[in-house]
């Protein structure tokens, strides 16, 4: 019999209890003893979970499902069954009494339990129908929608017809009520992520019927948190359901400067954006960058070698700059967008992620996408630019064109060439901001800049130009002046973008502002929190090095006992305490037998020492520390960290007064470790714990890079017991065959 103690309510009085409830019985069976106890009829009563011991308030029904979940300290409540529920608001739902029946479907909705027990009854089917056919209130439209949502979210509907998806759409287009709005809008999400092969007409007949512009309207009303989040949840879900012109038409119209402005001003500048809204604004962010992905991977031919005279530095042009120049804002004077340039080659079909191109049905595409954008080992020799490089130079030339010298020269200088940095660069910040990938599915990094900047500031156009001059400024501060080096100030350059775009800078302004400050040295002190983090979460955690931990520990306490019984052997000089005065001095240490405390009278004037008093440690009853102390409690000691005494027989007392804490900590910890008492001071517990870290450390110096296992290897299956082969009976043995 396994009992669970808690606190049950009834419905109907409101009175309280305590009840053991059998875990060993079933759900109906403990339901029909509390029903007994409050004295109420059969057959109509269920448990609901109110709330559990540590606060937390659920008001859930509890079924056979989870009824093994229900620890000591919950709160219970005995209510009517979901059952009875279901039957009273299926069975009055079209009369008089309506109106409590969609009360109660708007209530219990959100119940897991609930939805069960309708599938169970095939009472969602009414749900469907009520909802698609009759002409319904807002109040009784949102109670049904809430039930069909959650419907949709356990996969309980398997198909839906015209005329419901034809009602959702037009709730979400004509309704004013946002509650009622917002779950239309859930249901679209779930209808667009479904991924049963009968939704796929849904799916095409949602995509046709609706228009991006149609969720401008919620994305403006700032009161209206939730709706916004529906908004760009269906946005987002919309765009990841098409293929081909329709999506980049999709594409197209949320890159629109109105568009991004407004989800700018309505949601992101407003601030307190929550993680799964974040969340889909990096998917939004995503999309955007979609469109850099064909030019990534679209290389410059080779009969195209204009572009190296029109970027390398000629050599009667070189001059090593001394100075970093700081970072020049844009130039007002050009008006060209520099994505307007990728159009000029005709012989490679650049449409910006246009996916009716012949890479778009080829899913071989998306995974040469992905793998290009993360390849960071080129040789840089052999190194053919994307068309992505030559556009992001281009606008570095024009619109930041004395950092583009700069970047110029020192590549020249140091290696490997502006072109083949430049390439380079470009891969980084793909892979960083995953263009040509698969979104993250838990990443919330989306980047505010990005929906503000003009046609003329491409976003990832400016952040290459950034990240170009951040290289020139982090090789200076590494001091690295040749290309062996280069790998290294390419990795130190991945993290430091990587920490400026995690504070999501509002504006262009403000990235330039945070890659000035970031620094080299910011940097290594990242990684060295990051190695301390680390080591101390293997050594608090890893089970390998719990045993490793275990051993050393043993190991050093018997050093630290050692050292404890030095330090109070060699001796050590106390005040002499006698009726609330200190009167001369004593001295007192161990014998070398480690049996016997001797103590002795000391004079510091005459430097002469009394007679030695032998006290045998078996005679000490209690080692007192602190406030407990008899010279603490009478005044004579005012810091009781440096107190402590002994008792001796249960009569006599020695009392000692430490010059400093630590003195008296380490003889407190010898005494103890003497007498085999549990006690040990801080110091103790310090110097224990920073010597195994140590050995520790020492050890596993000769595992850097190498994988610490969480578990210990399997242990082998012990060996078949073979028996031995019988060699065969030679012929002229007895009986061998031998006639």
């Amino acid at each position: 019999m396994s009992l669970v103690k808690v606190s049950v309510e009834n419905v109907a009085s409101n009175d309280k209890i305590l009840h053991e409830i059998d875990t060993g019985k079933s759900l109906e069976e403990n339901i029909d003893d509390i029903r007994r106890i409050f004295q109420l009829p059969a057959s109509m009563y269920g448990l609901k979970l109110v709330s559990t011991n540590d606060g937390k308030t659920l008001h859930t029904y509890i079924s056979a499902d989870n009824f093994g979940e229900i620890k000591d300290g919950y709160f219970l409540k005995l209510v009517y069954s979901l059952g009875l529920l279901s039957n009273r608001i299926f069975d009055h739902i079209d009369d008089d009494f309506k109106e409590k029946s969609f009360q109660d479907l708007y209530e219990l909705s959100v119940d897991p339990e609930f939805i069960k027990e309708i599938v169970k009854t095939e009472k969602h089917h009414v749900v469907m129908d009520v909802f698609t056919n009759r002409d319904l209130s807002e109040k009784e439209a949102t109670a049904c929608l809430i039930a069909i949502v959650h419907l949709f979210q356990k996969l309980y509907i398997t198909d839906i017809n015209q005329k419901f998806l034809d009602k959702i759409i037009a709730i979400t287009k004509t309704a004013k009520n946002h509650e009622l709005t917002k779950f239309a809008l859930s249901v679209i999400h779930k209808i667009l992520c479904h991924r049963d092969p009968t939704f796929a007409k849904w799916k095409e007949e949602t995509i046709h019927q609706i228009t991006i512009s149609d969720f401008m309207v919620f994305i403006k009303n700032k009161g209206a948190a939730e709706l916004q989040y529906g908004a760009i949840l269906v946005i987002n879900a919309l765009i990841r359901c098409c293929k081909g012109e329709k999506r980049h038409q999709f594409i197209k119209e949320i890159d629109k400067r109105s568009f991004r402005e407004t989800v700018y001003e309505n949601i992101i500048a407003r601030g307190n954006v929550d993680k799964n809204m974040a969340h889909e604004l990096y998917l939004y962010q995503t999309h955007l960058l979609s469109l850099l992905a064909e030019p990534l991977t679209s290389v410059v031919p080779e009969s195209d070698l204009f572009f190296r005279d029109e970027f390398e530095p000629l050599d009667c042009e070189m001059k090593k700059m001394t100075l970093l120049m700081d970072f020049d804002e844009p130039s007002t004077r050009h008006k060209t967008a520099s994505f307007d340039n990728l159009l000029e080659y005709d012989d490679v079909r650049i449409s910006l992620a246009s996916m009716s191109s012949r890479y778009s049905e080829d899913s071989r595409y998306s995974a040469r996408v992905q793998s290009t954008a993360t390849n960071e080992s080129i040789e840089y020799e052999h190194l053919k630019p994307c068309l992505l490089t030559i556009e992001a130079l281009r606008h570095y030339k024009k619109h930041h064109n004395k950092n583009f010298y700069q970047s110029q020269v020192e590549e020249k200088i140091y290696e490997p060439g502006i072109i083949a940095s430049s390439e380079r660069v470009v891969r980084m910040l793909a892979k960083i901001l995953h263009v040509g990938m698969d979104p993250d599915r838990s990443s919330a990094c989306y980047q505010p800049t990005i929906f503000t900047c003009s046609s003329k500031t491409p976003f990832f156009f400016e952040l290459f130009s950034r990240t170009m001059w951040l290289l020139s400024k982090t090789r200076r501060e590494m001091k690295a002046s040749t290309i062996h080096d280069y790998d290294k100030v390419v990795y130190v350059l991945s993290k430091q973008v990587k920490l400026v775009l995690d504070e999501k800078p509002m504006d262009l302004k403000k990235l330039t502002e945070k890659f000035a400050q970031i620094s080299y040295q910011t940097v290594m002190e990242i990684w060295q929190k990051e190695k301390e983090e680390e080591l101390k979460n293997v050594f608090e955690h890893n089970p390998s090095v719990k045993v490793l931990k275990k051993r050393f520990r043993k190991q050093n306490e018997q050093i630290i006992y050692k050292q404890r019984m030095n330090y109070i052997k060699t001796g050590t000089m106390f005040p002499k305490i006698i009726e609330k005065k200190i009167n001369g001095n004593f001295v007192a240490k161990l014998a070398p037998d480690e049996r016997n405390l001797l103590v002795n009278d000391y004079n510091v004037i005459t430097k002469t020492a009394g007679d030695v008093q032998v006290h045998s440690l078996a005679d000490v009853t209690h080692i007192v520390e602190g406030k407990a102390c008899p010279h603490v409690i009478n005044n004579t000691v005012k810091d009781p960290q440096l107190a402590f005494s002994i008792l001796l027989n249960n009569s006599f007392w020695i009392n000692f007064k430490g010059a400093d804490k630590k003195m008296a900590s380490y003889w407190c910890d010898a005494l103890n470790l003497l007498l085999h008492k549990d006690n040990r001071s801080s110091y103790y517990e310090n110097e224990l714990k920073e010597l195994v870290e140590m050995d520790l450390v020492l050890h596993l110096i000769e595992l850097q890079n190498v994988t610490i296992p969480k578990k210990a290897p399997p242990v082998p299956r012990p060996p078949f017991e073979m028996k031995p082969v019988v060699p065969p009976k030679p012929k002229n043995y007895p009986g061998g065959g031998v006639k």
